[in-house]
Formats: structure tokens, C-alpha cells, sequence
């Protein structure tokens, strides 16, 4: 087959989406398959990256707006390759064209938690995204709680809705080289003890109360600091405010994929109190890395992590501070987690995940 990829999301500072997109499609273009990709969007690729390394770069036009040149630009070219069918990775489609479809919805939380998000994303997409999905062959969103959620919000029928799930990276697993460690320690100024926070600063990521939380186990004699890790994102000066006199807390901005499996594996803990993901990446990213792990007391979290993590309710301040405190003081559970962790992230593959996908655009393009 002829297949199209619109990959607008692979930005060079990719954040949860974008590492998904580009790990799914560098392990589809690693297959022996013999399907041709063909790589669609509204801004320059990067020519060098594995993620795009032996696919055709199609050729759309001047950088735009990604909603406009999705609208306009897009259907031209797409109709210019003669594909058998397209994929859609972030969500939205063209109202117009002539492929089969399958359409990646990552989660539901534009309609389950709209307050996390800029009106003008609300407006949008809260459109566009149930345009794409009645329009599409498939559906693909990435955990079985995720695709409870997209049909009960979208009113889709459970059978065209299906499930490829994040993983870790290739080289993401416990760091034991001293040198690496003590240099990645050395290049962000680290504490001896930290708890570990990785994604976007925004409100969904629940970072204001982990900060809280957080605050209140030091005054309890919680040893850790606290490091977050992540690009600024919407309404980050909630955060912003809250961390400004807070004691023992560090925030690293982005940080480069390269360093994450040295942080995961030097941190004391790995605090990931998000309201609401589809799959929550930097949770199998630490487990697979043997960092213990705080997530939050939701489905997708459980259906990620399994009994390898401690779950805390992400709004209860008080709980997470305590959380904070017997994981920083228990060293037998942290032993625990971190080996509950690792067997846990090895049910994940990107192998996997991309048969299944290939699949799913098999059954499309057929359909």
C-alpha cells in the first residue's frame, strides 16, 4: 500500500504526542513490509531524523497555519499521491478528501476537561474532531480507557475504535554508567535526592498541587526537592506563582530525549499526579527506566502502570504530600516499585504497536 502520514505534531521539542507520532512511525518504516510512506506536513522535517529516515517527504506547499493548510493545502496533495489510505496523528482531518482515513484521537479531554484547554483549542476542535471521526474508516487512540472514552464523548460505534498503545523508547532502561550519571547530575545542577515531574506545564498536568503537595511533605520532613521537567505550556503562571517562593524546587525547562533515562534512573521518585491522559507516556518511560512511581488514582493510570506504581487521588493535596513522605522514607517499597516498574514497561512495545497499526490501515484501505 500507499500510505499517508500527516505529521504536522514532529516538532523538534516534541512533548507526549509528538514522541508518540514519531516512535510509531520510525518502527512502521523499520518493517519489512513493503508499504511505501508518505510523509505529509505543514512545516520543514528534519531530512536527519530516524523518525522519518526512509519514507517519501511529500511536498505541500509554504508553511500556514496547520488548521488552514489542513483545509486547503492538504486535500491537493493528498490527492496528488494517489494513496490507498491516510493517517491523521493528532486528532483533526481534512472536511475533504479522497483517501480512506484513519484518524489518532489520543484522549477525550477536550470534552471531559475543556477547562484545560485555550478556548480558541475548545472552539476548534471540539468541531473538527468529531468531523474527522465520523468521516474516518478507523479510529486509533492509544489505551483501552481512552477508547471508552472517545466513543462514549464522539457517540462512535465501539468497532470502528481501536487500541495502539504508547511504550518506552528504544534505550530507555536503568542507567548504571557513573559517568553518564554524575554528568547529566553536573549539567542540571541536581540534588542528592529528588522527586521527578516530566511533561508540558499546563493546567491538566496537576503540577501546581504536586508543588503544594510538596511544599507541605518538607515541613514534614520530606528530604527530596522537588525537579519538573518540561516547555512551558498554557496558563503556565498559575505555576509559576506557586513555585515562586517555594523551598527545594528546580525546573529544568525542556529537556533533550538524550538526558530523560539519566534523570529517570538518578531520581528518588517520579511524580505524575496528571488529571486526565489517554496513556501518560512518562509513566512507562520511568517504570522502564526502574524509577518508582507516583501516579495519579484514575483508569488510564492503572491500565498503564498495573500494581507497579503507588496511586494517590491527583486532587487531594494532603494524600499526595503523604505519598511524597512514605515513599521518600521507605526504602523497601522503593525497591518494590522500581522491580514491579520494570517487568511492568516490558508489557509495552513499539513492535507491537506497530503491527497493530499497520493493521488497522490494512482494514481501512480495504473498507
Amino acid at each position: 500500500m500507499r500510505i499517508g502520514f500527516e505529521i504536522s505534531v514532529l516538532s523538534r521539542r516534541r512533548t507526549g504526542v509528538g514522541h508518540y507520532v514519531a516512535r510509531l512511525l520510525g518502527e512502521l518504516l523499520n518493517r519489512d513490509d513493503g508499504h511505501e510512506y508518505v510523509l505529509f506536513s505543514n512545516r520543514s522535517l528534519d531530512r536527519g531524523d530516524p523518525a522519518v529516515d526512509g519514507a517519501v517527504v511529500a511536498q505541500t506547499g509554504p508553511a500556514v497555519g496547520r488548521w488552514v493548510w489542513m483545509q486547503t493545502a492538504l486535500p491537493r496533495a493528498l490527492r496528488r499521491k494517489a494513496l490507498d489510505v491516510c493517517c491523521f496523528t493528532n486528532s483533526v482531518a481534512p472536511l475533504r478528501q479522497h483517501a480512506p482515513s484513519v484518524v489518532v484521537i489520543h484522549d477525550a479531554s477536550i470534552f471531559l476537561l475543556p477547562d484545560c484547554h485555550p478556548l480558541r483549542r475548545r472552539l476548534a476542535q471540539s468541531v473538527l474532531i468529531p468531523a474527522a471521526a465520523r468521516r474516518a474508516g478507523a479510529v486509533v487512540t492509544v489505551s483501552e480507557t481512552a477508547r471508552a472514552d472517545v466513543v462514549r464523548a464522539l457517540g462512535l460505534d465501539p468497532e470502528i475504535v481501536h487500541v495502539v498503545q504508547g511504550a518506552p523508547p528504544a534505550g530507555f532502561a536503568p542507567v548504571t554508567d557513573t559517568a553518564r550519571l554524575e554528568g547529566v547530575r553536573r549539567r542540571y545542577a541536581l540534588p542528592s535526592r529528588f522527586v521527578l515531574a516530566v511533561g508540558t506545564l499546563e493546567p491538566r498536568k496537576n503540577l501546581v498541587r504536586l508543588v503544594r503537595a510538596h511544599q507541605q511533605a518538607r515541613r514534614s520532613g520530606l528530604t527530596a526537592e522537588l525537579v519538573l521537567v518540561g516547555p512551558r505550556g498554557w496558563r503556565v503562571r498559575t505555576l509559576e506563582r506557586a513555585a515562586s517562593n517555594a523551598d527545594g524546587l528546580h525546573r529544568l525547562g525542556y529537556v533533550p530525549t538524550d538526558d530523560l533515562p539519566a534523570l529517570y534512573s538518578l531520581a528518588t521518585a517520579v511524580a505524575y499526579p496528571s488529571l486526565y491522559e489517554g496513556f501518560g507516556l512518562p509513566l512507562v518511560e520511568a517504570m522502564a527506566c526502574g524509577a518508582p512511581v507516583i501516579a495519579p488514582e484514575r483508569p488510564w493510570a492503572r491500565e498503564v502502570c498495573g500494581d507497579a506504581a503507588g496511586f494517590v487521588e491527583p486532587t487531594d493535596v494532603d494524600a499526595l504530600a503523604q505519598e511524597l513522605l512514605e515513599l521518600d522514607g521507605d526504602a523497601q517499597l522503593r525497591t518494590q516499585l522500581q522491580a514491579r516498574g520494570l517487568e511492568q514497561a516490558r508489557r509495552f512495545s513499539w513492535t507491537r504497536s506497530a503491527a497493530r497499526m499497520v493493521a488497522v490501515l490494512e482494514q481501512a484501505a480495504r473498507g
